[in-house]
């Protein structure tokens, strides 16, 4: 990182006058332990999973949206699906768990149980199941990297899933459900107010251990957050740079990160999300996303846009002449 830092100094511009580009080349330096990185082949994981709790009325879709949406996202027609193939990026969709799964060849079947329970009701999964996602995500993660891809950018399908990374938010942070809590896809303004007080009882009922991810997964987690924390996890242990998209993805990423510490250097923060709260969530937790697109669609789509961000500051960091190679008298502090 330090070779890498020395090279940015020594090209025609003025220092650090990349701002966040040169941060973001040093960074992948450190994650792939070479001073002239690279980024080859690359991989949108798209998990989908059910939620117990749209049974409350937190979400204006039915849970066959969730369906639907993966159908979609299968057949080319979706955001994700058309942002991953405009910036070269291969899309797997997995099925972690689905109310209603569908059968198509290009979704991963890989289902921990039909969706989970209510967490207003009491924990969303038992500890085998979360151990079970996490491990999933890991796994296939694993297989990935070892195939050739150089760099992973996450993506989520669940109707409900909101109203479970609120809850993980409110845990981790200490914000009230009513600072973190917004309209998702859709809800109107009016029924946030209840989607927080579910997200309330969610919380008192299941008692989640902030020091312990995995117990925020069973109280109030969903599978597909679950395998993006073992997605995360196996970026960090086999050193492939992991982009966190916005809302969702990011509970898994603050899970991940205090399940350790050193999983957030392999944490590329994409977008800073447009839904309730997020805001104050990267402020406790040090986040700087990269832009800010006052997007929050999911599905992975803000961390594939920023793919081409990721690419250009690599083509500057290899390809710019230095001071010298230009004949330009260099800045001199």
């Amino acid at each position: 990182m330090m070779q890498t830092e020395k090279r940015w100094d020594s090209l025609s511009k003025p220092p650090k006058s990349l701002g966040k580009l040169e941060e973001l080349i040093i960074q992948l330096a450190g994650i792939q332990e070479n001073p002239l990185p690279e980024i080859g082949k690359k991989l949108v994981l798209c998990y989908a999973g059910d939620h117990g709790v749209v049974k409350e009325g937190v979400s204006p879709s039915k849970q066959i949206v969730t369906a639907e949406m993966v159908k979609n996202f299968a057949n080319g027609g979706a955001a994700i699906s058309v942002l991953a193939k405009q910036n070269g990026a291969a899309l797997t969709v997995i099925n972690t768990g689905m109310a209603n799964p569908i059968d198509h060849p290009k979704v991963l079947q890989m289902s921990i149980a039909p969706g989970t329970g209510n967490m207003a009701e009491g924990p969303a999964m038992t500890r085998d199941q979360a151990k079970r996602a996490v491990e999933l995500g890991f796994q296939l993660t694993k297989r990935h990297i070892k195939e050739g891809v150089s760099l992973i950018a996450t993506g989520e399908m669940g109707v409900g899933n909101t109203t479970s990374a609120s809850a993980i938010y409110a845990c981790m942070t200490g914000l009230k459900p009513e600072e973190i809590t917004g309209t998702g896809a859709g809800l109107l303004p009016e029924k946030v107010p209840h989607k927080a007080q579910i997200i309330q009882r969610a919380l008192k009922i299941n008692h989640p251990d902030p020091k312990d991810p995995l117990s925020v997964l069973v109280a109030v987690g969903g599978f597909e957050l679950a395998a993006m924390l073992g997605t995360m996890i196996a970026g960090a242990v086999y050193r492939c740079p992991i982009v966190v998209d916005g809302f969702i993805s990011g509970a898994a990423a603050v899970l991940a990160m205090t399940f350790h510490r050193e999983i957030r250097n392999y944490l590329i923060f994409s977008h800073s999300s447009g839904e309730k709260g997020f805001q104050e969530v990267c402020r406790k937790f040090s986040i700087d996303p990269l832009v800010d697109l006052k997007m929050q669609l999911g599905e992975g789509t803000g961390s594939v846009l920023i793919i081409p961000l990721i690419e250009n500051s690599l083509a500057c960091y290899h390809q710019m002449a230095t001071f010298e190679e230009a004949g330009v008298t260099e800045v001199v502090q």
